[in-house]
């Protein structure tokens, strides 16, 4: 890229400021995405301490460092100075200022010196302007003659400053995403010297996702004066942002507001409402000044109940034996449902979920291990683990809106579920036993054909849980 170079006089040095030519490329501010003003990112090293830095490494800023390149400047370019570019260059104002002297760049530069008062990253980037968490731009500016009358930007690197040391890197940092802030008057109507709540709500990128707490902060506006720009709202959770306001004055105001990202954030970029659908509509009334509001609030609970049936306090489940193996079944219990909440079932569904009014169900169940009082010797059990189920479809004059529990495989020592009704599901009208959910299993167990004889029990706890498990 061809441009013509003029000298001027910065922090006593020469400096290199790009011409008219240059705008074309678009330079930002350190901490913002670069746009490589070199047309050969990468083909530029630094050397630290001796060791030529790969791209990603760094050092210290105290480190003594030279510079050199892949390749030679382009034919009919046989100097060649290295410049860096200053803190306060934009893309209407870009600025470079030299950091090494004019040398001969007709073939690789293997070792080049930087000018005494370049000699460590930490003296450069203090000579530049930048600061803890800047990136600037390095690039070799070749030219036909010592004199550098006309100039290419060919071999660049990226150099980012730490707090106590830098990286380098072919590339520029992360472009910050685009923001969009959106703002919210709560309540819409309000009278004269009464509270509204402003909330702001800031996202990023096509998914409209929320930015992180802590990305910055936001002043709103109201009819285009700011109301908290001496104590900007920061971001919370959910990209929002909210401060109480009061106004002092009947009128019908729009609300505004400009979020700001973090200092030394490139995480975001600024953004403020643009649109009347971005921006609130506050209207405020004279009201009575005896006049005030309260709100009445009510809640109704859900209705009927919820019952676990079983025929008898405790029944006796026995296993018939087969080889080091017993089969069986559990004896049957019934679920009763008719609570009811919100709406009836079938009914159009309330709120954003949808939500019928029905809070659903699970029942679970759990077995010790098998113990023995009269084997010899006593002390021998089965373990719980031994013991598994397969739940059976609930039966009866039922609705069929249940899940059935699955077949375990690694034993009821812990709890399984026998069956399950969803949020929303589960009823089964009046707590009466031709309307139940009648709930049973068949069981299977395994022993060590070393194990004593005897009679063995084991204790299954059926428990059942009126909410679902969602």
């Amino acid at each position: 890229m061809k441009g013509i170079k003029l000298k001027a006089a910065r922090a006593g040095r020469a400096t290199a400021l790009v011409g008219a030519a240059a705008l074309a490329v678009g330079l930002s501010l350190g901490g913002v995405a670069h746009a490589s003003v070199g047309q050969q990112p990468g083909d530029l090293f630094i050397i630290d301490n001796g060791t030529q830095l790969a791209n990603g490494g760094g050092g210290s800023l105290t480190d003594s460092i030279e510079w050199g390149t892949t390749n030679a400047c382009p034919n009919g370019d046989n100097f060649g100075q290295l410049n860096i570019e200053q803190s306060d260059s934009t893309a209407a104002n870009p600025d470079y200022g030299g950091v090494s002297q004019v040398i001969s760049a007709s073939a690789p530069i293997s070792a080049a010196a930087f000018q005494n008062a370049d000699a460590t990253p930490g003296a450069m980037e203090k000579a530049a302007h930048w600061t803890t968490g800047s990136t600037a731009e390095l690039v070799v500016e070749c030219s036909p003659t010592q004199a550098q009358a006309t100039i290419d930007y060919e071999q660049s690197l990226f150099i980012t400053f730490t707090a106590t040391g830098f990286t380098v890197s072919s590339s520029g940092p992360a472009a910050a995403a685009t923001t969009s802030i959106s703002v919210q008057a709560t309540p819409g109507t309000v009278q004269v010297n009464n509270q509204v709540t402003l909330t702001a709500t800031v996202t990023s990128g096509s998914g409209n996702s929320p930015v992180a707490a802590g990305a910055g902060t936001v002043v709103f506006s109201e009819n285009g004066s700011p109301i908290n720009a001496s104590n900007p709202a920061s971001i919370g959770s959910g990209g929002q942002a909210t401060i109480s306001y009061v106004p002092t004055a009947a009128e019908t105001e729009t609300i505004t507001a400009s979020f700001t990202p973090t200092a030394g954030s490139t995480t975001y970029q600024a953004s403020s409402t643009t649109t009347a659908a971005q921006e609130a509509s506050l209207v405020i009334t004279t009201g009575s000044p005896n006049q005030e509001n309260q709100i009445i609030q009510v809640t109704v609970p859900p209705t009927g109940s919820f019952v676990l049936h079983q025929p008898s306090s405790e029944p006796v489940d026995v296993l018939a034996v087969s080889g080091s193996a017993a089969s069986g079944a559990i004896t049957a219990v019934s679920i009763s449902d008719s609570r009811t909440g919100l709406l009836a079932q079938g009914g159009t569904g309330n709120f954003a979920t949808g939500y019928n009014g029905y809070p659903g169900w699970s029942v679970v169940g759990q077995a010790t291990a098998f113990t023995s009082t009269n084997a010899n010797p006593n002390t021998v059990s089965i373990p719980a683990a031994n013991l598994n189920w397969t739940p059976a479809a609930p039966s009866g004059t039922i609705n069929t809106n249940y899940t059935q529990g699955a077949a375990t495989t690694s034993g009821l020592g812990t709890a399984a579920t026998l069956a399950s009704a969803g949020l929303g599901a589960g009823f089964s009208g009046p707590d009466t036993t031709a309307d139940s959910y009648s709930l049973g299993a068949t069981l299977g167990l395994t022993w060590n054909p070393s194990t004593p004889a005897g009679l063995y029990q084991s204790q299954l706890t059926i428990t059942a849980n009126p909410l679902a498990n969602n």
